[in-house]
């Protein structure tokens, strides 16, 4: 299977720090642009169209926009500071608000997908902080939980699934906020796609698949594997978006400094659906190496087939076989643009 670049998108107007992205009806593209608390939006020829939203607290203005997506050919935007989602057209208008209600409390609910008319799925990380717990393997876990935005209530709630397994040295930590599975593994193992929802804990192969109400419906085994952890790789790590934030740094520096994580990497780091019946999952790279593995499979567990994709891209949004891809380039650049996977089936 291959991947070749098919267009590059005309990013003007962004700031390089995209943080979501999704595919519009008529084959444009939509992203959030984390920076300058926009949504940028492209037709499907590439060509950018006037950016929805800006900076602020009120109707069509966010403070810290995090998440979007296509809702019927309108934006389903997230505010994470206001806890607050917002439903606007292409062009701008505010077609709605509704607020997040509670779920963990002090938690970081992070939305991941959604599955349409109006369910979102979260994930609420309950995750100890180094800070808080004496010496010890510590056991990172995650709550999920299914949104009614319209009705803004919680419909079906379920965990806390297993994350990453580390061990504490017992130290004192102002990182509260910060976790290790942050620090070292940023990427959500978890997609939503045609009613399903796709989780990994990232310490095996296995892929579980889930419906909205928390049912189990299948297990996809993957070919990846783990690999040792290095020093390079630990020193490497980086959160989503916030590699130039000297704050995160600092937390993370703190954090490390603490634990001594597992001597194996994760398997698999981030999931995203192609279709309601086809997976791409990427699996562990360490630091050295260039590209990134990933494997595209069915949700009836059988393999595709296999390609690469440079170890600094993330895959923001799939449709079929296009992707949505950004970068971070050597000098700190951040580019956008499609690929296309090819359909070559694994032998």
């Amino acid at each position: 299977m291959g991947v070749r670049r098919v267009t590059t998108l005309d990013a003007e107007e962004f700031s390089g720090a995209p943080r979501s992205g999704a595919f519009l009806g008529d084959g444009g593209v939509a992203v959030v642009d984390y920076a300058s608390q926009r949504v940028l939006v492209w037709d499907s020829a590439g060509r950018p169209r006037p950016p929805v939203g800006r900076r602020g607290s009120g109707p069509g203005e966010f403070r810290q926009l995090v998440w979007l997506a296509i809702e019927h050919d309108t934006l389903l935007a997230f505010d994470f500071a206001p806890r607050r989602f917002s439903l606007l057209d292409v062009e701008g208008r505010v077609l709605g608000t509704f607020r997040l209600p509670e779920l963990d409390p002090g938690g970081w609910p992070a939305p991941v997908g959604s599955l349409g008319d109006g369910a979102v799925v979260f994930v609420g990380n309950s995750m100890p902080r180094p800070g808080n717990r004496s010496s010890g393997v510590v056991q990172d876990s995650s709550s999920i939980y299914v949104v009614d935005v319209p009705h803004e209530r919680v419909t079906s709630r379920w965990g806390p699934v297993p994350t990453l397994r580390y061990r504490v040295a017992g130290a004192e930590t102002r990182s509260a906020g910060m976790s290790v599975t942050l620090a070292i593994d940023p990427h959500t193992s978890i997609a939503v796609a045609g009613g399903l929802i796709a989780t990994a804990t990232g310490t095996d192969s296995t892929i579980v698949l889930l419906d909205s109400t928390g049912s189990r419906t299948g297990t996809l085994h993957t070919p990846l594997r783990a690999e040792a952890l290095t020093s390079e790789d630990l020193a490497s790590a980086r959160g989503e978006d916030a590699s130039r934030d000297p704050a995160f740094r600092a937390a993370r520096t703190e954090i490390l400094a603490h634990v001594s994580p597992p001597d194996r990497s994760p398997v698999i780091t981030d999931l995203v659906f192609a279709s309601s019946d086809q997976l791409l999952v990427r699996g562990w790279a360490p630091a050295a190496a260039p590209v990134a593995p990933w494997v595209r499979m069915t949700t009836r567990d059988s393999v595709i087939g296999t390609f690469t994709l440079p170890r600094t891209a993330r895959v923001l949004a799939a449709r079929g076989d296009i992707l949505l891809v950004t970068d971070e380039q050597g000098d700190g650049s951040v580019s956008l643009a499609l690929y296309n996977v090819s359909l070559v089936r694994a032998r």
